[in-house]
């Protein structure tokens, strides 16, 4: 299964708490009952956010990438990258646990003393008010730290798993300008999505090695590889978001039965999926008895 505890724990990339010590949610009035009353937040289907490009910028991001790689590689696939990663997606990834997210804002930088800084943690992010506000929207601090303790307790929960090493991330944003394309974001947040765009690149490679050889590849390297699909394709958006610098949760719901192999794990059954009154499918997180409440205001 996806995003197991051993990876979070052994990952070189620092956690959100270590940058931020609060995040904000927004969300409207019944979106903020809902979460005050139930301690639970709910993760949305990828295909069902407000950005129509979600998950659909990993083939461009990983264009820097096709050289070096196997020359062996089918020329079709270089052309047509986008079309190979969204047929992934199609017949592998969503068939078996499909991806929903929830998104936050940080607070200003632990080490950002700035009056722009002070500015936005007293008022909030003007590009989240002109979405949520318009109807009397909210946003909701949530303590950092104890929204990672949570994820970290979820893993062992039936029906979800993480596919990213932390259980919260930072997004890098693709800026595309004629051929050249580039991520935006933090230093180290640029740094490990494109150290984790080779290793996909390199994956396609050794994909294509297997099926050149008539060699059937083991399961830990299918579930390797789907999971750095999966990490790269949720960790992109376009640059026209960038002011968002979004933190967001990133939960694979199972759509069957799972058996895990790591100790301590049994048999996992699938998530519940939800829908909203528009039919846009939902999961619940924190949804059990004893949730600690990590709202701060």
């Amino acid at each position: 299964m996806l995003g197991s505890q051993k990876e979070l724990e052994n990952t070189q990339e620092s956690l959100v708490s270590d940058k931020y010590y609060s995040l904000f949610h927004y969300t409207g009035e019944a979106g903020l009952h809902g979460i005050l009353s139930s301690k639970s937040l709910w993760a949305t289907h990828f295909r069902f956010l407000n950005d129509l490009e979600e998950f659909s910028l990993l083939g461009k991001a990983l264009r820097p990438y096709l050289k070096g790689v196997d020359e062996n590689i089918p020329q079709e696939v270089y052309e047509h990258l986008d079309e190979f990663i969204k047929k992934h997606f199609k017949e592998i990834i969503e068939p078996v646990a499909p991806a929903y997210i929830t998104c936050f804002c940080p607070a200003k930088h632990l080490n950002d003393d700035s009056d722009e800084a002070r500015f936005e943690l007293q008022n909030g992010r003007l590009s989240q008010w002109r979405g949520y506000g318009q109807d009397g929207g909210y946003a909701i601090e949530f303590k950092a730290k104890d929204l990672e303790e949570m994820l970290q307790s979820e893993i062992s929960k039936s029906g979800v798993s993480y596919p990213n090493r932390i259980p919260m991330s930072s997004i890098g944003y693709l800026y595309l300008y004629g051929d050249i394309n580039k991520i935006k974001s933090d230093k180290e947040t640029e740094r490990f999505i494109k150290e984790l765009l080779s290793e996909i690149m390199n994956g396609i490679g050794e994909m294509f090695n297997f099926r050149r050889n008539k060699i059937e590849p083991e399961d830990s390297f299918i579930n390797e590889y789907m999971m750095k699909i999966i990490q790269g394709a949720s960790r992109i958006k376009h640059f026209g978001f960038h002011e968002e610098r979004e933190i967001r949760i990133v939960a694979c719901a199972s759509n069957q039965v799972v058996k895990e192999q790591n100790e301590g794990y049994s048999e996992l059954q699938p998530r519940k999926v939800y829908f909203r009154t528009n039919n846009t499918p939902y999961i619940v997180l924190f949804d059990r008895e004893g949730s600690p409440n990590c709202v701060r205001a």
